[in-house]
Parts: C-alpha cells; sequence; structure tokens
C-alpha cells in the first residue's frame, strides 16, 4: 500500500512489521460489521414492532403472526425471533402457542408495558443508512490517520532517543 521509507537509528522493527496494518483493518472491518448488523437489526425489529402496533396486536387475542404481517424483512425476522433473542424476549406469545413453532406461525404480540422500551431500544434513527455511510467514511479517514501517525510518532521517538542518549 504504502512504501514504507522510515529508518530508526535507536531501536529496531521487525522487517515484517506489517501487523499495525493488519491490525487497525482488523479493527476497521470489524466495527464496521458490528455497525451494519446493528442497523439491520434495529431497522427490522422494528418493522416488526410496528407491524404489530399497526395490527393492534396489543393483547393475546389480537396477536398476529409474522406470516400475517405486510411488511419486509421476513427472512431476518425469523431469525430474530428465535428462542433466547432479544425481540423475542421483547414481545409475548399468546396463550396455546407452542414455543416449538417454526417463528413464522407463532402469535405474537407487544404488551402495553413494553410498548416504551421496545420502540426505544429498536429506533435506528431519522437516517440510519446515511449514518451508517458517514460512519463508515469517519472510520476510514481515522485508519488513514492512524496509519500515518505511528510511524511519524515512532520518528518522533527515535528523534527523542537520540536526542537523550547523545545530547545532540
Amino acid at each position: 500500500m504504502f512504501a514504507k521509507l522510515y529508518y530508526y537509528q535507536n531501536f529496531t522493527i521487525p522487517s515484517g512489521f506489517d501487523s499495525l496494518d493488519v491490525m487497525v483493518w482488523g479493527m476497521y472491518i470489524g466495527i464496521m460489521l458490528g455497525v451494519i448488523f446493528s442497523t439491520v437489526d434495529k431497522v427490522f425489529c422494528r418493522k416488526m414492532i410496528n407491524g404489530l402496533l399497526a395490527g393492534g396486536a396489543v393483547t393475546p387475542e389480537t396477536a398476529l403472526p409474522l406470516n400475517k404481517m405486510d411488511i419486509g424483512g421476513k427472512w431476518y425476522l425469523r431469525w430474530a425471533l428465535r428462542e433466547g433473542k432479544p425481540l423475542r424476549k421483547m414481545l409475548a406469545m399468546a396463550e396455546g402457542t407452542d414455543s416449538r413453532t417454526k417463528a413464522g406461525d407463532v402469535l405474537f404480540y407487544l404488551p402495553e408495558e413494553k410498548k416504551f422500551a421496545a420502540e426505544n431500544r429498536y429506533d435506528p434513527g431519522h437516517r440510519p443508512f446515511m449514518s451508517l455511510f458517514l460512519i463508515g467514511i469517519l472510520l476510514l479517514a481515522a485508519v488513514f490517520f492512524v496509519l500515518f501517525m505511528v510511524p511519524e510518532l515512532l520518528t518522533m521517538l527515535d528523534n527523542l532517543v537520540g536526542f537523550m542518549k547523545y545530547g545532540e
């Protein structure tokens, strides 16, 4: 990527020292994957919450299955409604519904006491995908800043050690 033209007189760095690049890019990829997953989770789970509220599913008698709701992202919601997932814990199942039934056929409703918590937890913001794009750009700028500044800081450290050692 960049030519490594740095030479340090007072300490040595192994010749194959590309681990800083790998570490910084690995952190960038990991953070971006986390942000993407979080955004997708909030957007699709919010669609489920809004679908239940629009359908009036706030009591066991008015519960709705996922397959009957007219919302997008059912492919993701089937995964998010599995046992032990946060969305499944936020919602309640109607009486007589077997928990081993496929997630698309289980009757769910949003109890009134959990409505506020669900709306706050799954609030993606005004423009979630624009925020995702901006976070990606800002993190990319931070990556290039770190990749540029660390060798410069090592040069400054080398100069300081040389000054203290030789008094020049």
